[in-house]
C-alpha cells in the first residue's frame, strides 16, 4: 500500500487515520512503513537498495468509488506499489 499517496495523506489530515487501517483491515494493518524504512531494512539485512514501482491507479480520497484520471500518475496518485530488491 502506498501510504504517501494523496488518498492516504488526505485520510490522515481529515480523519486522522490511514484509509486501510480501519474495520475489516484491522489487525492485518498494524503499522506503516515508509520508503525510507524499507531502504533501511534492506541495508541492514544485506540487500541492495530497493527500487519502487507504482501502479499508476488510485482512488480519490473520500470518494473511493472514483479513480484518478489517466493523466494522474506516479507516487502521489497510486494506491499501491511494488518493491524490487537484489541480494
Amino acid at each position: 500500500m502506498n501510504i504517501t499517496g494523496k488518498r492516504h495523506m488526505a485520510s490522515i489530515a481529515i480523519g486522522r487515520h490511514f484509509a486501510a487501517f480501519l474495520g475489516a483491515s484491522y489487525p492485518a494493518h498494524i503499522t506503516t512503513l515508509l520508503g525510507l524504512d524499507l531502504q533501511r531494512i534492506c541495508a541492514e539485512t544485506g540487500f541492495n537498495a530497493p527500487s519502487f514501482h507504482y501502479t499508476n491507479t488510485g482512488r480519490i480520497s473520500k470518494m473511493t468509488r472514483f479513480r484518478w484520471p489517466k493523466g494522474f500518475r506516479g507516487r502521489l496518485f497510486s494506491d499501491n506499489f511494488g518493491m524490487v530488491v537484489k541480494k
